[in-house]
């Protein structure tokens, strides 16, 4: 007969469901191979057991789930704090000239009479001139003008193709004249601490699907769905997106 005797208790609840899982599922492999009786005893402790783990369970996977969600909303704060001082790290006023000077040199390119490929020589000039200057305001400046380079150009679709590819290169260049070791450290923890997140919706689905079978999920569970209806996930040029909703307060709207 196949050992499924009782054990101490675990003090830790994720000790207690994965024994409880482990056994689950290896009756579930054995069970072909057993003896009725054998079948009888270990359903009996499975039912046995079910409950004493799962009134452990539960609250312990929410309260890792929350103290996660906790976790992402910390490090989502320390990013946008990195973000603000990104952004006052500028000077307004010195950025607005810039971008003047760079305004109106693109306005005269592109009202001159100069066929459309010299206009996108003369463009790709004025945007290597800046990127070589050196000068950080006038990289930011040129790379901003530019994101708007395909509505100046003239010309079909076709025409303006190569313009296109212009403001897909400010574009980057902007992300990186703008990104400072600070705020990508914390760009990096954010996604990390989304990931966990995520993770730890694996784990209630798995709780889940170990105590009511088949292909349940955390919904199934009150207590987890309440837990995930604090969050919406979503995905962005391939990164996962975490969206916290505040609580509703009483009397009020969220």
């Amino acid at each position: 007969m196949y050992n499924y005797g009782r054990k101490e208790q675990k003090t830790y609840w994720k000790d207690a469901f994965n024994e409880y899982k482990n056994t689950f599922n290896k009756a579930i492999e054995k069970q072909g191979i057993m003896t009725e009786f054998e079948r009888q005893s270990v359903a009996e402790y499975l039912r046995e057991q079910r409950e004493q783990v799962r009134v452990r369970a539960i609250p312990g996977a929410v309260q890792e789930f929350n103290n996660s969600v906790e976790y992402f909303k910390a490090r989502q704060s320390a990013e946008h704090t990195a973000r603000a001082k990104e952004i006052s790290r500028w000077d307004s006023a010195n950025l607005f000239s810039e971008m003047q000077v760079a305004q109106m040199r693109l306005n005269t390119i592109f009202n001159s009479d100069l066929p459309g490929d010299d206009k996108l020589k003369a463009v790709k000039n004025l945007y290597a001139e800046a990127a070589a200057s050196g000068n950080s305001y006038k990289k930011r400046a040129a790379a901003e003008q530019l994101l708007n380079v395909t509505s100046q150009a003239s010309g079909d679709v076709m025409e303006k193709l190569p313009f296109n590819s212009l403001r897909t290169q400010a574009e980057n260049d902007l992300e990186n004249i703008r990104m400072t070791d600070e705020l990508r450290q914390a760009q990096d923890n954010k996604m990390a601490a989304a990931n966990e997140v995520y993770n730890k919706v694996k784990e209630l689905d798995s709780i889940a699907n170990t105590f009511h079978g088949g292909n349940a999920t955390a919904a199934w569970e009150p207590e987890f769905a309440k837990a995930l209806g604090q969050v919406e996930f979503g995905v962005s040029h391939g990164e996962l997106i975490i969206t916290v909703r505040e609580p509703v307060k009483p009397g009020g709207s969220e």
